[in-house]
């Protein structure tokens, strides 16, 4: 199914960082390579990129501007601030500036028109014109926030690396999920472990959304494994997450990373996608009525916290 393949590609690049990822095999084979393949401190302004050339079957430059506009309805355009926050000892906004990082690498590899004109012709493949134009707005809107980093810089892997690490010493569950997700080697099972129970317990829906596709884990299972069923619990936890914070609403990170990488561009929240007219086929009231049941597992959770 189409939402599968696009969550299960989403929870890959916001848990990893990783750039590039394959769907699965639900994902028709029309789509493109992913777009990213390769608080009161001082802000400053960020400059607005030129308009390329009009691809051929293109959105039109008004289609862009309000797609554009949307995004930033949800999401603020200018970045600088998180980087003051970070260095004042902030672990939300080291985290925010961590992923930040990740998501601009793409963005500010090459030349702003470049990274334009690769949208527009990526956009072409999509199948309506306002999903082209969102497609082609939302790249517009990146390029924006990450002009607002450092000046528009390249900011090294490491960078971003760093100021993850540092949420997570400074007690930041999805911090501490990303880093469980992407660990290797013989300890990951306990540290997934862990970063299930800590995010469950504290109902932290962006760690959840971080912790989707280990739905394996001891942590999960303990609590949850006598109430989701094994194939439905990337739709359940997806659903749960957004509903405990992640952002997910119409024009959120969620639906943006969704768009860049994905390519499932929709002025709609996760969930509305996730429930869509046939979607889910007749599995749709036995998903909803799990996650109903996860929802209150956590709400015993925090009680006898």
């Amino acid at each position: 199914m189409r939402w599968k393949a696009a969550a299960v590609a989403l929870a890959c690049v916001i848990a990893s960082g990783a750039v590039a990822w394959r769907l699965h095999h639900e994902e028709p084979s029309s789509r493109t390579p992913s777009l990213n393949a390769v608080e009161s401190p001082p802000t400053k302004a960020v400059s607005e990129p030129a308009h390329e050339t009009q691809a051929v079957d293109g959105p039109t430059p008004v289609a862009e501007s309000r797609a554009t506009a949307f995004w930033r309805s949800q999401q603020s355009a200018d970045l600088s601030a998180l980087q003051w926050q970070a260095d004042q000892g902030n672990a939300i906004a080291q985290r925010e500036l961590g992923q930040a990082y990740q998501r601009c690498f793409p963005a500010l590899a090459s030349p702003a028109d470049d990274y334009l004109r690769s949208a527009r012709s990526m956009a072409a493949n999509l199948t309506t014109a306002e999903e082209r134009a969102l497609l082609v707005g939302a790249a517009q809107f990146r390029l924006h926030q990450c002009q607002s980093l450092d000046g528009g810089q390249r900011i090294p892997a490491e960078a971003a690396a760093l100021w993850l690490g540092a949420a997570a010493t400074r007690g930041d569950v999805p911090a501490q999920a990303m880093a469980a997700f992407r660990s290797s080697g013989e300890g990951r099972p306990e540290r997934l472990a862990a970063a299930w129970e800590r995010a469950l317990r504290e109902a932290d829906g962006r760690a959840l959304h971080a912790l989707l596709g280990s739905e394996n884990s001891a942590g999960f299972t303990r609590h949850l494994g006598t109430v989701v069923k094994p194939n439905d619990a990337l739709a359940v936890m997806s659903v749960v997450a957004c509903r405990m914070g992640a952002a997910c609403q119409p024009g959120g990170e969620v639906m943006l990373e969704l768009c860049l990488n994905a390519f499932y561009c929709s002025d709609r929240s996760f969930e509305e996608l996730i429930f869509q007219p046939g979607e889910l086929g007749d599995r749709e009231l036995a998903i909803r009525a799990q996650i109903d049941s996860v929802v209150r597992v956590i709400g015993r959770m925090q009680a006898v916290d």
